[in-house]
C-alpha cells in the first residue's frame, strides 16, 4: 500500500485466509478511497470470501489509517494492542510538548527556533477505537490457523508482532525491517523507557530465527536472530558513547551528549525532523546509561562500529 512518505514509500499489507476462504487483513495502510479501492480489489482478486478481521500492528497513520474506513465499508472488526493509545505521536512531534522537550533537553536558545518550526506529525485524526484489544499470548481468531500476539513495544507503546506458528513466519509490523533501522518511543503514552522495552522486543523476536520475517516496511527475509542482534548492537553501542560522555560529565545535557556521539551524517547533517529524532534517541540512551541496567545491557555487546541510523 502506498504511503507518500519519501523514505518508506510502501507499508506491507498482509492478507491472511482463514480455512473457510475468508480474509483477515494486517496492517491495512493510509487512509483513502483511493487506498480502500486497492485492497478490496486485492481481496477480489484472490477470491476471499468476504473480510472477517483488521488485525493492526500499531497505530501509526501508514499502518492504521485505512481501518476505519475498511471497518465502515465491510463490517470486520478492529483488532490492535491494548497497550496502544489513540496518540499516535510522541509529545515532542507537536507545539507545547516540543517547547518543553526542547527545555528539558538542553537545547540553546538561539538553535529552538528552527527546531520549533519543524512541522508537526501529520496523523489523518486520531487512531479508532479498537473492537477487540490485544494482549499478549492471545490467539487471532482465524479458523484454521494459529497466530499468536506478541507484544513487543518499544517503536509504539502498543506494538505487536504476529507469530504464525504452523507456517514458521513472524509479521513484525515495524519492530524488526530488513535494512532500516525503526524509530523507538514514536508514540505517546509511553510508561517506562522505551528504548528498554525495545531491547527486550528484540531478544524475544530474535530467538525466532528459524522463521521467516514479514515486516511492515521493505521486504520478507530470513536470518531474523541476525538482523535483530544488528539492531540491538546498534543500541548498546550508541548507549556506551553517551555513559562514556556521561561518566565525565555526569550532568551533560541532552544537546551537549549528542554534539559528542557518532551520527551516520555527522552531527552537522542532523537538521529539522532528523535533528529532533535525534534529541529524542539521546534523551531515552542517557536515561537507561543512568539505569541500573547499564552494566548488565553492555555486557552483551557485540563490538564493532555504529551502523547508518535511520
Amino acid at each position: 500500500m502506498p504511503t507518500g512518505i519519501e523514505f518508506v514509500p510502501w507499508t506491507n499489507a498482509y492478507i491472511l485466509l482463514d480455512d473457510g476462504g475468508r480474509a483477515h487483513v494486517v496492517d491495512p495502510g493510509v487512509d483513502g478511497e483511493r487506498a480502500l479501492d486497492r485492497l478490496l480489489d486485492a481481496l477480489d482478486t484472490i477470491g476471499a470470501a468476504g473480510l472477517d478481521g483488521i488485525v493492526v500492528t500499531h497505530v501509526h497513520p501508514d499502518h492504521v489509517g485505512l481501518a476505519a474506513r475498511l471497518r465502515a465499508a465491510t463490517g470486520a472488526p478492529l483488532l490492535l494492542g491494548a497497550a496502544e493509545t489513540s496518540t499516535t505521536e510522541p509529545e515532542w512531534r507537536d507545539g507545547a510538548g516540543r517547547a518543553a522537550a526542547l527545555e528539558t533537553w538542553g537545547v540553546p536558545v538561539d538553535d529552538r527556533a528552527d527546531l520549533a518550526a519543524v512541522a508537526p506529525a501529520d496523523e489523518h485524526g486520531r487512531a479508532p477505537t479498537a473492537d477487540t484489544a490485544l494482549r499478549d499470548g492471545d490467539l487471532l481468531p482465524i479458523p484454521g490457523r494459529v497466530v499468536r500476539v506478541l507484544e513487543t513495544p518499544g517503536h509504539t507503546p502498543g506494538h505487536v508482532c504476529l507469530h504464525d506458528v504452523d507456517r514458521r513466519r513472524v509479521l513484525t509490523g515495524d519492530h524488526v525491517l530488513p535494512r532500516i533501522n525503526p524509530g523507538v518511543g514514536l508514540g505517546g503514552g509511553f510508561r517506562t523507557n522505551p528504548l528498554a522495552a525495545y531491547l527486550d522486543g528484540l531478544e524475544r523476536i530474535g530467538a525466532l530465527d528459524d522463521h521467516e520475517a514479514l515486516p511492515g516496511h521493505e521486504h520478507r527475509f530470513r536470518g531474523i536472530g541476525t538482523r535483530c542482534a544488528e539492531l540491538r548492537d546498534h543500541h548498546l553501542r550508541r548507549l556506551a558513547e553517551v555513559a562514556a560522555v556521561l561518566a565525565a560529565e555526569p550532568d551533560a545535557s541532552v544537546w551537549s551528549i549528542a554534539s559528542r556521539i557518532t551520527w551516520s551524517a555527522g552531527r552537522g547533517g542532523l537538521r529539522g525532523f532528523h535533528l529532533l529524532s535525534a534529541l529524542a534517541q539521546t534523551s531515552m540512551h542517557a536515561d537507561l546509561a543512568r539505569s541500573e541496567r547499564l552494566a548488565t545491557l553492555l555486557a552483551c555487546r557485540s563490538g564493532g562500529a555504529p551502523p547508518g541510523d535511520r
